[in-house]
């Protein structure tokens, strides 16, 4: 592919010369770099395609910003006429492949799916117009401006609307942790600029100087090109070099605690029923019924093959799993057939029921003897009869103590839809999706006096989500843990995606991450993101994790920085729409007052034209 785009560029450069490459011999030399342009684009997209699952290829993710290059570098007068059109449709069919598995709950998904499919395309046409910007007009260097405004458009697409970071380019590099140790820096951010800074590098050194490689000539320009293929290599070198002592030193170290700190036994519950959008009450309790048991087949299962020395500290169910509503009320609701009650009268009736709703779960976690996370809806009673639908956790002890944790981040169009409070109840739109309310507390439970972090579903997909939340708890967690049910998507290409963001919230913030997932495989990854315990993918099993949770360590080594370099890169990409103006409109002027200040008369300028039009090519 390589060659091929460099006879398009080559064979037809010069000027007035008819292109001498066989299939095309009526192509000119501005159509070659068109073409060449194309397939510089066209090829950077399909390897990161094949990068990513269900492929996996990781070893191509190296080589995408490779291709970037070009599309940076090539000369304004080289480029097709409309270059960032073709870059937004080519990568319009790159998110449209790469999210086939998005529509798979419900048909209604597939109008979902090509509408973002278009809004995720605009950040990299967007990256390559502001770095084409920087290079031709400020003469700015490629190599540091490409990798800096590529964590911008990153940073903006993780954080515009609800945000959406599934299938970024480092994500493809999931299963090699060693690749991956620089996260504790600036997040999965650092990782992705060290793919664009080390691909931009060998670009620069190994394209043709027409192709944007180094211009300059002679011993000098191969000079610059070997100290560039160096500094590419140095940096993958450096990089794996040291991911290596980092997962070396943690592991000598995690050595040492644990002999002095005492395990956590986890169990972790799964099931690969597939579920269809809307789910009927009978496949609900279905699912509901099979994972009662299964935990209590998975419970005597480790009684009999005596591994069950130690007791186990922690039962969990993944989302949505528990059929059976849970039940809370805010002080002064009460319902409609209270009316003629007084308010202590309501208040004790709505304790007796929130009494009677939960005994058949206490009863059955007593039943046990172990405590139980299990993951399902909440109808929170507000006055005014207004009843507020939470995605919730729910912890409860043997000794009837209950933590519970409402998500936080809502799935757009599968959660809620904006002002659709606003609209009829007949609209059909309310019927598809029943609005959830959003929690407002950071998800800080405790296991035998150890802290742990809860989060639910794709909260696991944001970074900054998890940042700020343990930031905003009183206590630092120990450990954080995942409930998810991908039982939507059938197994498909979403469960390697999800779990890649397991791997990097794991690195980012240095704790273990454990993850209950329906219709996945349930798994537990340790701080330098190494899958240490995993189930078998979409059918019915579960995972017993033995660890010692890691006292936590500071979220980066640079503190804020892991937040704030991310978006100074977003900044500069955002400034870039008002410099090219700026840029644009100096140039104008000073090509006006240049023609101006030259051509008095008209005279000399009309002379001039014409024996630049006689001069032979």
């Amino acid at each position: 592919m390589l060659v091929q785009i460099e006879r398009f560029a080559i064979m037809g450069a010069g000027p007035r010369r008819r292109a001498v490459w066989p299939l095309s011999p009526d192509l000119t030399a501005s159509k070659d770099f068109a073409m060449a342009y194309f397939l510089c684009a066209l090829t950077s997209l399909v390897l990161y395609y094949l990068a990513l699952p269900p492929v996996e290829c990781w070893p191509l993710a190296f080589l995408v910003p490779f291709f970037w290059v070009p599309l940076v570098r090539m000369k304004p007068e080289e480029c097709p006429k409309h270059p960032y059109r073709i870059i937004y449709f080519l990568t319009v069919a790159f998110w449209g492949g790469t999210l086939i598995w998005l529509p798979l709950p419900h048909w209604g998904i597939w109008f979902g799916w090509v509408v973002i499919s278009f809004a995720l395309a605009p950040w990299v046409a967007l990256v390559t117009a502001a770095a084409r910007t920087l290079v031709h007009r400020v003469h700015g260097a490629c190599v540091f401006l490409l990798p800096a405004l590529w964590i911008g458009g990153e940073w903006f697409r993780f954080h515009v609307v609800d945000g959406f970071s599934f299938c970024a380019l480092q994500h493809a590099l999931y299963q090699q942790p060693v690749w991956l140790q620089s996260s504790l820096l600036f997040g999965e951010y650092s990782v992705a600029g060290i793919l664009v800074l080390a691909g931009t590098f060998a670009g620069l050194a190994l394209w043709p100087a027409r192709m944007g490689g180094i211009r300059s000539p002679g011993p000098a320009g191969m000079a610059l090109r070997v100290l560039s293929l160096a500094c590419a290599a140095g940096v993958l070198w450096g990089t794996y070099a040291s991911g290596s002592r980092a997962i070396a030193r943690w592991d000598e170290d995690q050595k040492a605690y644990a002999a002095q700190h005492t395990p956590l036994k986890i169990l972790l519950m799964q099931d690969g029923e597939p579920i269809t959008y809307p789910v009927s009450h009978e496949t609900e309790f279905a699912i509901h019924k099979h994972y009662v048991e299964q935990t209590e087949k998975a419970l005597a299962r480790l009684k009999a093959e005596e591994k069950n020395d130690r007791p186990v500290d922690l039962i969990v169910w993944p989302e949505g799993t528990f059929a059976l509503p849970f039940f809370d009320y805010l002080e002064g609701a009460y319902l409609p057939e209270m009316e003629n009650l007084s308010p202590q009268g309501r208040a004790e009736q709505m304790e007796n029921i929130l009494t009677a709703q939960r005994r058949e779960f206490d009863s059955w976690v007593e039943k046990l003897g172990i405590p139980l996370l299990v993951g399902g809806m909440l109808y929170e009673y507000a006055p005014n009869f207004k009843v507020n639908a939470y995605n919730t956790a729910i912890l409860q002890d043997t000794a009837g103590r209950r933590q519970r944790y409402d998500k936080v981040q809502r799935i757009l169009v599968g959660e809620y839809i904006p002002l659709l409070d606003r609209l009829p109840d007949s609209f059909p739109l309310k019927t598809l999706c029943p609005p959830i309310a959003a929690g407002t507390l950071p998800g800080l439970f405790e296991i035998n006096g150890v802290p742990f972090m809860v989060s639910i579903c794709f909260e696991s997909s944001l970074p900054h989500l998890y940042f700020d939340k343990i930031k905003s708890m009183s206590r630092p967690p120990e450990f954080m843990l995942n409930i998810s049910n991908d039982g939507w998507f059938r197994g498909g290409t979403e469960n390697p995606i999800h779990q890649a963001t397991y791997v990097f919230r794991a690195i980012e913030n240095r704790r273990f991450l454990l993850a209950a997932v329906h219709g996945n495989a349930s798994l537990a990854i340790d701080p330098v993101g190494r899958i240490f315990a995993i189930g078998p993918r979409c059918q019915t099993g579960e995972v017993l994790v033995d660890f010692v949770p890691r006292a936590p360590e500071p979220l980066g080594k640079f503190g804020m920085w892991i937040r704030l370099f991310p978006a100074l890169c977003a900044l500069l990409l955002a400034a870039m729409w008002p410099i090219n103006r700026l840029l644009r409109r100096r140039t104008r002027d000073g090509s006006k007052n240049s023609v101006s200040e030259g051509s008095s008369d008209g005279s000399e300028s009309a002379s001039q034209t014409a024996e630049s039009t006689s001069a032979p090519a």
